[in-house]
């Protein structure tokens, strides 16, 4: 079990959940490029081990100015889009109940515009619409 905690990939952390996967949680802190000042919500926290990395670098608040859903969403939820802070930016994967795409939406101008940052998998967010 030990040896476990240095894999890259995904953990059970009982009840059919997982701790997503180090490289994961490394490429989804990087795209939200957290600041500081940021005030910042996590959606889906599981563990809460994506909540510590980021109480590390920035307190949290609403609005938002980062937005990070670590959990899969039938589609990028419009309340959660709502609190996005202009200038900010909010990670959601997006897709099937078992494989997503990574989608950052960005808040600009007070218009919203998309990006996909390919695939990934992560257990079904609980209370989605549309589950």
């Amino acid at each position: 079990m030990v040896d476990d905690a240095y894999k890259d990939r995904p953990l059970s952390i009982g009840f059919g959940q997982t701790i997503s996967a180090p490289h994961m949680v490394a490429i989804m802190t990087e795209l939200l490029d957290v600041k500081e000042d940021s005030r910042i919500l996590e959606v889906g926290c599981g563990s809460g081990y994506q909540a510590a990395i980021l109480a590390e670098i920035a307190g949290k608040h609403a609005p938002y100015d980062r937005i990070i859903v670590t959990a899969g969403s039938p589609k990028i939820p419009e309340k959660l889009v709502s609190q996005l802070a202009e200038g900010g930016v909010m990670l959601v994967p997006a897709g099937g109940r078992y494989f997503q795409d990574l989608i950052m939406v960005r808040r600009r101008d007070g218009g919203i515009s998309t990006e996909d940052h390919g695939g990934c998998m992560f257990v079904p967010l609980i209370g989605a619409d549309g589950w």
